[in-house]
């Protein structure tokens, strides 16, 4: 019977007390600060908030509740106490209400003093900073994200739009005059080579011919006289150097089927651009640019 009357008071005496017991301790806690009896502002308060666990349940009584204790432990020079209090006070705040919201949260300047306004900034800065920072990391992390998104869509579309397969080259290109087999090769510089310079001699052997034929039906039949030998000098001279661009051409000709034969490959890969439907681009804020696809909207 003793060990039951025992148990029935530690509970009691552990238990929370009535929400209208609460009311009154922070009333009189609040009558105590304006008086200047910050010790007893602790006592009153204290036991109502300390522990994970608080035993105020209104949000907003809460919020009151630890402004007034914490600066109540200030005022008493019990700073660590003081920060810890304003500590769970923004904390609570911080989770409980935008950044814009959290920024904006201060205490009343007439109603506290230089000291607690001080400790109180501090903190309120300190965690404004911090929550800051994770939104930027945030932000900056949905950027790099993104980013990647956007390489890895390109990179597939660029993909679906490309072509890539070997073809089948057939022998006969390498006899092909005029740096094709070259080209064909992949070596478009001697390809360039070779199409230049037997473009040139076949031009010049063909205007030379031209020539020797527009004249040649105005200056024959010659004769003995001094004309005539200049005639015949002029006509040899066209003769002379149709042959040697005609030579050149089919030199420069045979050298190049040689090279394109010697380095003939069998098997060239091949790369085709594929046109994707404007419809899947526009759904995909992609569009086509002078470099290919690229994009036009936020992805």
């Amino acid at each position: 019977m003793a060990l039951a009357l025992a148990l029935g008071l530690g509970w009691l005496c552990l238990a929370p007390r009535p929400a209208h017991a609460q009311t009154s301790d922070f009333r009189q806690a609040q009558e105590a600060y304006m008086r200047g009896q910050y010790a007893e502002v602790v006592g009153l308060l204290a036991p109502l908030i300390a522990g994970h666990t608080p035993i105020i349940r209104d949000r907003i009584v809460l919020q009151e509740a630890r402004k007034l204790l914490g600066a109540a432990f200030i005022l008493t020079g019990d700073i660590e106490n003081g920060r810890r209090i304003f500590g769970e006070l923004l904390d609570s705040v911080m989770n409980n209400s935008s950044e814009r919201e959290f920024a904006d949260f201060a205490l009343d300047p007439a109603q506290y003093p230089q000291v607690v306004l001080d400790e109180f900034d501090r903190l309120h800065g300190a965690r404004l900073e911090r929550l800051r920072a994770e939104r930027e990391a945030r932000q900056q992390a949905q950027r790099e994200a993104a980013a990647r998104r956007r390489a890895a869509l390109l990179a597939v579309i660029e993909q679906a739009q490309t072509l890539e397969y070997e073809e089948e080259r057939d022998p006969a290109i390498a006899f092909v005059p005029f740096g094709v087999g070259q080209f064909a090769n992949g070596d478009e510089d001697l390809g360039l080579f070779f199409f230049l310079a037997e473009a040139v001699t076949f031009f010049s052997s063909w205007v030379l011919a031209a020539t020797y034929a527009a004249l040649s039906d105005e200056l024959l039949p010659l004769d003995h006289s001094p004309s005539s030998f200049a005639a015949a000098d002029l006509l040899n001279a066209l003769v002379a150097a149709n042959w040697a661009s005609a030579g050149s051409f089919v030199i420069l000709a045979v050298a190049g089927i040689i090279e394109a034969r010697v380095n003939f490959v069998s098997r060239r890969r091949v790369r085709r651009e594929r046109e994707l439907p404007p419809s899947v681009l526009e759904q995909l804020d992609l569009g086509l640019g002078p470099g290919g696809v690229t994009l036009t909207g936020r992805f």
